[in-house]
């Protein structure tokens, strides 16, 4: 059945790029794209898998792309109704009508107070392990035993000041709008302006203090997502990803998992094994749950709420702990990930899992539409881009594990999210729109017009 997966996961992959109006930002492209390349492996090492998987688990995943699917397009459907294509037009011509300017003091400023708060963490996080490390241990043996320490202590660790910890977020979104207005202006106008990329400095450091692949992971999905959404600006008829990219994305794939057999101490563990606790893994899972039941939960909501409970003051007396370790290959090799839609099962069944999964779609797909046609200058950009790529990262991620509940089910973490983001573009960055016919000034010469809200004001 990994075989007929593998092919149905394909069509379906095929179908959303070419049909699809969010083309390379479309849910469905993610979530079926990540399948087929994890069936894919699953059919190539099915002969050092435990078992084959089951038709049960072949329709649920099937089911869960076609929801997503139907979600998405019917995501599309009130836009359809309230613009009309002369009104599409406006929108895409609004909004590449000229470049925006940040001013370079402003992401200095930022980037130098990043960087306190990642040197922070890092003196911090030294503190924490020294006790366990030798003398003379490197950096790697630091994040292997911060790591482990992270995991024991779980939420109960901070590596810094309430204070740091807030501007933390800032960082993660300041680095997204720096990026996107960066590559912004460069597909359309070819002006590089190398000063946006410097918040990447503090904010890689942190992410690598966090002890958190994924965190990466979720900065690759950032930088596609805000190069996509710009193809689509450009041209929305045709789009040519470069082979640059596709390199740039192998090398980040190899050097993450070799961080991950070096960090976890994995280096005995044949690279084939590795490749498949990381993919062939989780579908092995999300079977075995399937095949065994799934009536673990003391309360409703146990495995997707807990952050939703958080927030509304509510407390359990038994909360969601780390997931059993299963062993999936011959070898006796074992993993716990059981794809994004273990949990959702577990606590509402498969019926309400894919009636979930139909919402978040529709939801996912009316933020991206918003977000593609806003304008840079508006501040609420900050806020959608960053919704924009939650969203895509939570499908990028549906084949490993749920993350879903992450963002849709944690209202705090979106509710903090939209409020700094909105706060910084407003009252600090203020992004300025230089005209189309004035772009040639930016580098000398005479004055140019700048724009603080709309584009254009000949469609007002």
């Amino acid at each position: 059945m990994s075989t007929v997966l593998f092919f149905c996961t394909a069509i379906i992959t095929y179908v959303a790029f070419q049909y699809s109006k969010l083309r390379l930002l479309s849910p469905t492209l993610w979530a079926s794209g990540m399948f087929m390349a994890f069936s894919f492996m699953y059919a190539v090492t099915l002969f050092s898998m435990k078992s084959d998987i089951s038709a049960v688990t072949f329709f649920v995943i099937l089911g869960f792309l076609l929801v997503t699917a139907l979600g998405e397009r019917i995501g599309h459907l009130p836009l359809e109704l309230e613009k009309s294509s002369l009104e599409t037009k406006r929108y895409v011509e609004d909004g590449t009508e000229g470049i925006i300017k940040i001013e370079a003091w402003k992401v200095i400023v930022l980037t130098l107070l990043f960087l306190v708060v990642a040197m922070s963490r890092y003196r911090n996080l030294v503190s924490l392990v020294s006790a366990e490390l030798e003398n003379g241990a490197g950096i790697m043996q630091l994040m292997t035993a911060a790591r482990l320490e992270f995991i024991r202590l779980g939420a109960a660790v901070t590596l810094g000041n309430p204070i740091f910890n807030q501007l933390i977020y800032i960082c993660e979104i300041t680095t997204y709008f720096m990026f996107y207005v960066f590559i912004y202006n460069f597909v359309h106008f070819k002006i590089r302006q190398f000063y946006l990329l410097l918040p990447f400095v503090p904010d890689l450091m942190i992410r690598f203090l966090s002890t958190s692949r994924t965190s990466f992971m979720l900065l690759g999905v950032g930088v596609l997502v805000c190069y996509f959404t710009v193809l689509l600006q450009k041209d929305m008829k045709r789009l040519h990803v470069s082979p640059k990219l596709v390199v740039g994305v192998g090398l980040f794939v190899i050097v993450f998992l070799a961080y991950g057999r070096v960090r976890n101490n994995a280096q005995t563990i044949p690279i084939a094994s590795y490749v498949q606790m990381y993919t062939c893994s989780s579908l092995y899972g999300l079977d075995d749950l399937l095949k065994n039941g799934w009536n673990d939960a003391p309360y409703f909501g146990y495995h997707t709420m807990k952050r939703l409970y958080h927030f509304l003051r509510i407390s359990h007396d038994t909360v969601k702990s780390w997931e059993p370790m299963l062993v999936f290959s011959k070898n006796q090799f074992r993993a716990n990930v059981y794809t994004s839609l273990a949990d959702p099962i577990r606590d509402y069944g498969i019926v309400g899992c894919m009636l979930i999964r139909f919402i978040t779609a529709f939801a996912a797909t009316r933020v991206i539409n918003r977000f593609r046609k806003m304008q840079l200058t508006k501040p609420s950009c900050c806020v959608y881009l960053f919704f924009s790529i939650a969203m895509i990262y939570c499908y990028f991620y549906s084949a490993t594990g749920d993350v879903f509940s992450d963002y849709y089910l944690n209202p705090g973490l979106m509710i903090r999210y939209a409020v700094y983001g909105w706060l910084l573009a407003k009252f600090f960055l203020k992004p300025k729109l230089i005209r189309r016919q004035c772009i040639d000034d930016v580098c000398g010469g005479c004055s140019y017009v700048q724009s603080e809200g709309r584009a254009s004001e000949k469609y007002s």
